[in-house]
């Protein structure tokens, strides 16, 4: 490659990087709440949730034992399944915390469900499912029933030792600060394109 198309592409790439840093910064002008630490802790909670859940898996042991819950708690039997929300055949398993709120796979987080009900729910709590529902006799003995069934469910990695969760929570606290500094120093590059964009202006008559 000859010097002259080598400088054409290292300019090409700059100036992608330079876009990108604008339009970072047009992003920090114009929207004044955001910010490196909020957005920064919302996305690690969210991954860290999603990471507990993705280690939690199901195995062909918890069948069994996800069959017996369903009768003792939700009396049910296996060959007339019902959606725990409408009371429709059930055709699919819901997550009754979303894994993106922290749910996992245990067995205590899954319950039998109807597609449109598990579409519908989406990211709510069945709490708050449950409570959109109409028909309040059936929708209370539905609640009681999954209280019961839930109630020994602690979302986001149940399955770990508080140990353990104490040592990741720790490493999280470490970043928060790189995030506050990260906030600082671009605050910095909006007062100094701020002092260049009046330097720029014409003095006033």
């Amino acid at each position: 490659m000859n010097k002259k198309i080598r400088r054409t592409a290292e300019e090409a790439e700059r100036f992608k990087q330079e876009k990108k840093d604008m339009r970072l910064l047009r992003k920090y002008l114009g929207h004044t709440s955001w910010s490196f630490e909020n957005q920064g802790k919302s996305r690690i909670k969210a991954t860290y949730t999603k990471g507990l859940a993705k280690y939690d898996e199901d195995s062909e042991g918890n069948v069994g034992a996800m069959i017996q819950r369903i009768k003792d708690h939700l009396k049910m039997e296996p060959k007339k399944l019902t959606c725990v929300y409408c009371g429709k055949p059930a055709n699919c398993c819901d997550h009754l915390i979303s894994p993106s709120q922290g749910g996992t796979n245990e067995i205590a987080n899954l319950a039998p469900c109807c597609t449109s009900c598990n579409q519908s729910k989406g990211k709510m709590s069945w709490q708050d499912f449950l409570k959109r529902k109409k028909s309040l006799t059936e929708q209370d003995e539905r609640y009681k029933r999954l209280e019961e069934y839930t109630k020994d469910y602690l979302p986001g990695g149940s399955f770990a030792s508080p140990e353990i969760l104490a040592e990741i929570q720790g490493v999280l606290e470490q970043v928060y600060p790189l995030l506050r500094q990260a906030d600082a120093l671009m605050k910095k590059a909006v007062e100094a394109h701020r002092g260049n964009s009046n330097q720029a202006l014409p003095p006033s008559p």
